[in-house]
């Protein structure tokens, strides 16, 4: 089974995207900020990781960066959530996802970047 690591500020959309996921057979682990993502995913490296970008304490992209310092977690897969901001706005080598966001387009992201 799949590890997905959602992290969002938003609880209605975090508890949205985590059933989703869960109803689709990933295991799914989430976080608030981004601070508790860079955590939990020191704890167990997931096999994907959806950062909102917009969140406290830390936001979705240096969490990123902190996450590609670690060599445990530099080959995890990383798609950016987030409304308002252009593909090239976001670092090299990761997927964006514009808020709002289609549901199917999301479990296809998520399927293309598990393997799945």
């Amino acid at each position: 089974m799949k590890t997905v690591l959602v992290a969002d500020d938003e609880p209605t959309l975090l508890s949205l995207i985590a059933d989703l996921l869960a109803d689709e057979g990933y295991a799914v682990v989430t976080a608030r900020d981004g601070r508790e993502a860079l955590d939990l995913a020191s704890e167990e490296p997931p096999d994907l990781i959806l950062l909102d970008v917009m969140m406290p304490r830390l936001d979705g992209r240096e969490a990123f960066r902190l996450m590609r310092d670690r060599p445990d977690l530099q080959q995890v897969p990383v798609a950016m959530m987030s409304a308002g901001i252009r593909a090239d706005q976001v670092p090299s080598g990761v997927a964006l996802l514009s808020k709002p966001f289609d549901l199917d387009r999301l479990l296809s992201l998520v399927a293309r970047l598990t393997g799945g």
